[in-house]
């Protein structure tokens, strides 16, 4: 806590093979001190995933696109858990994110071209 260069700590934990947890509480204190510090939300919620902390990984990346909706990497790690946790209906959606972000020429064409056709959510499975 109170460490100006915690992120920049749990930047190097990670990559020097530090425990997963050491890296989580550099990241968290990164947050706490920078809430708005898009890449140590990302981080943090990329190595709560990698520590089999699910829950508190799809937190750290819904923070992430609360600041950054358009975070290709968030976006693509939160559907993923999404799927891996069982919630459907928010993976899709989030895919559908993911696929606007990285490709709006496609999506406004798509829209464009099929006027009539309107988003019905999925059923879960």
């Amino acid at each position: 806590m109170n460490n100006p260069n915690a992120y920049e700590i749990g930047c190097r934990l990670m990559e020097g093979g530090a425990k997963l947890s050491e890296a989580a509480l550099a990241f968290e204190a990164a947050v706490q001190e920078d809430p708005k510090h898009t890449e140590a939300w990302l981080k943090l919620g990329q190595v709560q995933i990698q520590n089999e902390k699910e829950l508190h990984g799809i937190t750290a990346l819904e923070n992430c696109l609360l600041i950054d909706p358009k975070n290709l990497t968030a976006l693509m790690s939160l559907a993923i858990s999404y799927v891996n946790e069982g919630y459907d209906n928010a993976a899709f959606k989030t895919f559908e994110n993911w696929i606007e972000a990285k490709y709006p020429e496609v999506v406004a064409k798509a829209r464009n071209e099929n006027p009539d056709d309107t988003h019905t959510p999925r059923p879960s499975s």
